[in-house]
């Protein structure tokens, strides 16, 4: 399956749109990383029990509420 198939699988309402893939997956980093600090070097994820990066001070759950807090910290 191709990028953008797996992509629209996982969310079916990119279709509607007309958005575009500006960067390969990689293992290295991903959109929070990205969105929050630009970084493209480590995994950013407040998943509990992963060994992932997030912020001091953002709860480590899956919630709104913690990337919320995340993304306030890192300004």
């Amino acid at each position: 399956m191709d990028t953008n198939a797996e992509l629209e699988a996982d969310w079916p309402n990119l279709v509607k749109t007309t958005y575009e893939i500006t960067s390969k997956f990689t293992p290295e980093y991903n959109c929070i990383a990205w969105a929050i600090n630009n970084e493209d070097d480590r995994w950013w994820s407040p998943a509990p029990g992963e060994d992932y990066y997030w912020p001091d001070g953002a709860p480590k759950e899956e919630t709104l509420q913690a990337f919320t807090i995340a993304f306030q910290i890192c300004g």
